[in-house]
């Protein structure tokens, strides 16, 4: 039996095709709802924004299957599936999906029109944060974990006088991961420069030979290979305190501690 998952604004037929769905949710059709978001998204909206907005109206988040059954994964709309949404080129008329020969396209109903589709990922583009800022290359990127609600940190830069400084943030505390600020993990930023120096200093002494270098690439490819995971605790409130530690493969760890803004060995 087939159980394909109904993209949000569509409905079957009873030939089992997509069409645009006459349901009817927060006053109007799932359909219409559905291009909304692509029109608010293309006007300005976020899609932070745009799950709350949905949220508010209360519209049901599960998710409807080809067999009339219904899941129901989180308890409300999230930007992520907000995005997800928005990318879908299924929208605008076309209909990719896997196949063991390989990528399948066909033409479904389309609910927005091209122009619509296009003006919504440039909409996304916009909104899409620091892209008018020069890039920084996080030496932990992907080896940094929350171990209070275990999502990762990702390197981001906040105002400093009249600087930008870069710090891991976990994403738990971002909007994008959780509407709801009540929900939000609290776990204590870490400043990226600090945190760096402490890691690379103990690579260096697992590898003496990469000691002193300033190349990228190589001071990343020397942590890859030597830190298996990085995590971090956040204790108390004012002034929050991050226990950090490293695992490394060879069984050793490393222990640091981030009261301010620079960090100590413990």
């Amino acid at each position: 039996m087939d159980q394909r998952t109904n993209p949000f604004g569509y409905d079957l037929d009873a030939y089992g095709a997509l069409t645009p769905s006459a349901r009817v949710v927060a006053g109007m059709t799932e359909a219409e709802l559905a291009r909304s978001v692509f029109e608010r998204v293309a006007a300005g909206s976020s899609t932070i924004k745009e799950a709350r907005r949905l949220n508010d109206l209360e519209v049901f988040p599960g998710r409807r299957y080809s067999h009339k059954t219904i899941t129901m994964r989180r308890k409300n709309w999230l930007p992520s599936r907000i995005n997800a949404m928005v990318r879908n080129p299924l929208y605008k008329g076309t209909h990719i999906f896997d196949h063991s020969m390989g990528p399948i396209e066909r033409k479904v109903a389309a609910l927005v029109s091209p122009s619509l589709w296009q003006a919504a990922q440039d909409g996304i583009a916009r909104n899409r944060s620091g892209t008018n800022r020069p890039r920084r290359d996080y030496l932990l990127k992907g080896l940094v974990f929350c171990d209070d609600c275990g999502c990762r940190f990702g390197g981001t830069t906040s105002g400093w006088g009249n600087s930008r400084v870069p710090f891991y943030r976990c994403a738990g505390a971002l909007g994008v991961m959780e509407p709801d600020p009540a929900q939000r993990c609290v776990a204590k930023p870490i400043r990226a420069v600090a945190l760096e120096r402490l890691v690379w200093t103990d690579c260096e002494v697992a590898r003496p030979e990469t000691a002193g270098t300033t190349d990228f690439c190589t001071r990343r490819r020397t942590v890859e290979e030597n830190v298996r995971r990085i995590g971090v605790h956040t204790e108390g409130q004012r002034p929050k305190t991050a226990i950090v530690t490293v695992d490394f493969y060879t069984s050793a760890s490393s222990k640091y501690r981030f009261i301010g803004e620079d960090g100590e060995r413990l």
